[in-house]
């Protein structure tokens, strides 16, 4: 039969003085030689071993062969740390701070520095011209559009940090001028839709002459080279008699102006001699004519 006694295991008899009792070892500046193991033994004779192994714990050295990553290293040694950090225009990819363990390797792998770029533009409009198209941080794309098209956006877009660029791309659109009104007793021979370099004319009713530039152009500013003429009451050249003509000869005669009709030698006026321009822009007369003198013997 078996004791009741034999279920628990043995081990030292403790007194009520030494459950209070604290024992330590400290080694403060350890080398290899420190190997071995140490017996710590209390005043009534109990003892214990401690087995120390002391290793020189160093990490690899980082390279630095990466010249845009700045970093600070404090040592390679075991709990030694080191920060990373990249130059102006370039992207931290990995920790920022990493720290030698006791395994003797680092606790992440060291980071390494990406140009920072925007992504490619889109430049859909085939008159936009991009001139130093770089993606980069910190670059500039300049935008200009040619003659007949004007530039709706910002002209210039930068890179930045966020690697998204500072606007979208702007647009060219087409230089339009306005559709000009015609003068009183006048119309425009042209309409339609009016683009840098189109030109129009004008023209004025019978009995009405222009008075200023017939015709226009549609410049690069989107403005007409010259403004609409006016129709004003005159009467037209009323040409010539066979064998004869007219005098003052002009291409138009003011309201109230008078022409007078001569016939060459020879030939004598049929009509009246005179005619003089009216207020509606037409002759007083119809245009006379020369007929020939008949001599009788």
């Amino acid at each position: 039969m078996l004791s009741i006694l034999s279920k628990y295991p043995s081990a030292w008899a403790i007194s009520a003085e030494e459950r209070g009792w604290k024992y330590r070892l400290s080694i403060y500046y350890a080398k290899e030689s420190d190997d071995g193991v140490f017996t710590c033994t209390t005043p009534k004779g109990h003892s214990n071993e401690v087995h120390v192994r002391v290793r020189n714990i160093q990490c690899p050295a980082i390279d630095s062969l990466d010249r845009n990553r700045v970093m600070a290293v404090e040592g390679n040694k075991m709990h030694s740390q080191a920060r990373f950090a990249c130059m102006e225009g370039f992207n931290l990819i990995g920790p920022e701070e990493i720290t030698c363990t006791a395994s003797g390797s680092w606790s992440e792998t060291p980071p390494y520095c990406e140009v920072i770029q925007c992504p490619p533009l889109n430049l859909e409009d085939t008159h936009l011209r991009a001139e130093a198209h770089n993606r980069t941080y910190g670059s500039r794309v300049m935008f200009s559009c040619p003659t007949g098209y004007r530039l709706v956006g910002s002209p210039v877009i930068i890179c930045l940090k966020n690697q998204t660029w500072s606007d979208s791309p702007p647009f060219c659109e087409a230089i339009e001028c306005e559709p000009p009104l015609a003068p009183n007793n006048g119309r425009v021979l042209d309409t339609g839709r009016y683009l840098t370099g189109d030109f129009l004319q004008f023209t004025c009713n019978a009995g009405f002459v222009i008075v200023g530039e017939s015709i226009t152009v549609c410049n690069d500013q989107g403005e007409w080279t010259f403004p609409p003429p006016i129709c004003k009451p005159a009467c037209e050249f009323p040409g010539e008699p066979a064998h004869g003509h007219v005098v003052p000869t002009k291409f138009h005669y003011d309201i109230g102006e008078m022409v007078t009709v001569e016939c060459l030698h020879g030939f004598r006026v049929l009509g009246a001699p005179r005619l003089r321009c009216t207020s509606t822009g037409h002759w007083s007369s119809p245009l006379a004519h020369c007929r020939p003198i008949i001599y009788q013997s």
